[in-house]
């Protein structure tokens, strides 16, 4: 606060000055009223202080402790200190919380500020104190808006700030780091601000859940876990999720730029063929396979090298005779050609190489430097994690070149915001009524009728009571059939479903086995891939659409692919198409019919009422009867035992 020149000043009654600091009894003998008060107590004395600030018209409060330190009275300490802030609308950051880091301003920030630490456009919102300071100890890497340590969120949490930031003129981007989402609902709609003013939020969550087998009716209270219906929000809002802490800080890096990648087409420029290799399959890892260099690209790349060597993307352009020179004319190549919309130059750095490493490094970064202002961004990748060398780094911050460190995390990074477009106007689906559930699950018969109305198509199936009734309705569909109960729940694992039912003494023996009179008859469709849709209405997120593999496994499925309900058939294509390998057994022909059912069970669920939960499971992709579902469920809320004699 002292070094920015910003008028402070000490409250002490014990004391008239601290490290050159002014201190005053009280905060009312102040010679004036300032904006923040960071109140530097514990908890016994902190909600006195905290009063008296709120009293003399102090406009926010910093509070750095009130943590594991507060013992017992921590909680109700807390909650009195809220109490005092919200009846004057005081905000309060923290406690528990390293404060706020402005490199363009005045800081309220509990620890050392590094000199090096760079203002600029990205503003990060962290939960943890500790990942706080490790971003201001990033010195020049980002250029940062603001660092603020937000602490446990007294009265004020990550959402508020969303919202703040989207109208900040000075904020283009935002980092996230979340513990906890303490208000899913509040969150999402600051994320919705920060996406209609298109900028670009990249989230670190931690303390993620992992699906756990739960005893419940559907399937979709197994696979739907908090950071999938997390995952929801942030596909709705244009969220770009980070894996860890090392792609977190390479995308912030990215972002704290004039000007960002526009695109995932990635050209690599390397110092050896085997690094080349790791960056092609890094990218290809990444989702984003480099595409090769044009023929008339790669006809002007070979004049600069000797005829037995390869040119390919990615290029190993070390070792010619000419190589700084080398560099320039083959990045100026590539930039000119417009096939792309990066080029990393890979270049290895470090302070322990040697006098002649370190003069061609910089020699090849002025080269890079030459293209600073080309539609192609040039982007500096060292797959060294030291600090680079000085005369490099100059350059890089001087020209406005994201300078990259690591391999897997800095390659995805590039991918994922180069990926980011701002978001497209959403035509939200028409919706039917609400549907009134009764307080029992509903099973395939009552559940299909919902769903064919809004366009699912089902094999086709008859309910019945008894054998007889079975034989007629196997005569009717044709044989073989499918033979189940018709008891709502999971039928596969423990002998509710016969499949292949090929005649009447065949069905009559399956009718025994299953144990019941009330039975269903369907059509047996040949096998074919299986696809799980589903989803629930969550108190927090709202409704939330499911997909992914299917059959009796899908609670044991890894990915699942998530979106908030409902979504048009335009966008279903992206929600199915992101389950790995779910576009490689769907033919192209069965594209839209699949991306239509999935929309059509997405407004089922926006239907449905808070808590609610529904599956699909299994929906074939036939390649003669096209997208077929053939059993469904849907569960009321607080539907938390399974159906008995039906289980997974």
């Amino acid at each position: 606060m002292l070094t920015t020149g910003a008028r402070a000043w000490g409250v002490n009654p014990r004391r008239t000055g601290v490290s050159g600091l002014r201190c005053y009894p009280s905060i009312a003998e102040l010679p004036e009223v300032p904006d923040i008060a960071v109140l530097l107590l514990g908890a016994e004395r902190l909600l006195a202080a905290a009063e008296e600030a709120v009293d003399a018209g102090v406009k926010a409060l910093v509070v750095p402790g009130l943590g594991a330190e507060a013992g017992r009275d921590g909680r109700s300490v807390g909650e009195r200190l809220a109490e005092i802030a919200d009846g004057r609308d005081v905000p309060i950051l923290g406690p528990n919380c390293m404060g706020i880091a402005n490199p363009l301003g005045t800081s309220a920030w509990i620890g050392t500020l590094g000199r090096e630490l760079r203002g600029g456009r990205v503003a990060a919102v962290v939960q943890s104190g500790s990942v706080g300071e490790a971003l201001c100890a990033l010195g020049a890497r980002v250029g940062f808006r603001c660092i603020a340590s937000v602490g446990l969120e007294l009265n004020r949490d990550a959402a508020d700030w969303c919202a703040a930031l989207a109208a900040d003129d000075e904020t283009a981007a935002v980092g996230l780091f979340i513990e906890s989402v303490r208000r899913p609902a509040a969150l999402h709609a600051g994320l919705e601000l920060l996406a209609e003013a298109d900028k670009p939020v990249v989230c670190l969550r931690v303390g993620k859940s992992s699906a756990g087998a739960r005893a419940t009716v559907a399937h979709t209270d197994a696979v739907l876990t908090p950071e999938r219906a997390f995952a929801a929000m942030a596909r709705a809002t244009n969220l770009i999720e980070a894996h860890d802490y090392a792609e977190f800080v390479e995308m912030l890096e990215l972002l704290g730029r004039k000007r960002r990648p526009q695109g995932t087409r990635i050209a690599a420029v390397t110092q050896s063929g085997g690094e080349a290799a790791l960056l092609g399959d890094l990218a290809a890892a990444a989702d984003a396979p480099m595409p090769d260099f044009s023929p008339h690209l790669k006809e002007r790349l070979a004049a600069e090298f000797p005829p037995d060597m390869p040119v390919q993307n990615p290029l190993d352009a070390w070792v010619i005779d000419d190589t700084v020179g080398t560099y320039g004319r083959v990045f100026e190549a590539i930039a000119e050609s417009g096939e792309f919309d990066a080029l990393v130059v890979q270049l290895d750095q470090s302070p322990f190489v040697g006098r002649l490493e370190r003069d061609v490094a910089e020699a090849i970064t002025r080269e890079l430097t030459a293209i600073a202002d080309s539609p192609t961004q040039p982007v500096l990748l060292s797959m060294n994690s030291s600090e680079p060398v000085p005369a490099v780094r100059e350059l890089t911050t001087q020209h406005d070149i994201p300078l990259l460190r690591g391999s897997a995390a800095p390659v995805s990074a590039l991918v994922k915001v180069g990926g980011w477009r701002p978001r497209r106007r959403r035509r939200t689906p028409e919706l039917g009524a609400p549907i009134d559930l009764p307080a029992h699950p509903l099973g395939q018969i009552e559940a299909a009728r919902y769903l064919e109305a809004e366009g699912v198509r089902f094999s086709a199936h008859r309910r019945v009571d008894g054998v007889e009734e079975a034989i007629d309705a196997a005569s009717e569909l044709g044989w073989p059939v499918v033979l189940k109960s018709d008891r709502p729940g999971h039928r596969a694992a423990i002998g509710g479903v016969e499949l292949d039912v090929a005649n009447e003494d065949a069905l009559r023996a399956a009718a025994d086995r299953i144990g019941t009179d009330l039975l269903i008859v369907a059509q047996q469709i040949p096998s074919a891939p299986e696809i799980y849709c589903g989803g629930r209405v969550e108190p927090d997120y709202g409704p939330v659409l499911c997909v992914g593999w299917g059959g009796r496994y899908v609670e044991g499925m890894l990915h699942m692919s998530c979106a908030l309900a409902p979504v048009p058939s335009t966008e279903a294509l992206e929600v199915w198409g992101d389950v790995p390998g779910l576009r490689d057994v769907c033919p192209r022909g069965f594209w839209v019919e699949l991306s239509e059912t999935v929309a059509a069970v997405s407004r089922v669920i926006a239907r449905l009422p808070v808590g609610a939960a529904i599956d699909v499971n299994p929906i074939l992709i036939s390649p003669d009867h096209g997208i077929v579902a053939v059993d469904a469920l849907i569960a009321p809320p607080n539907a938390t035992r399974r159906v008995p004699g039906i289980a997974t």
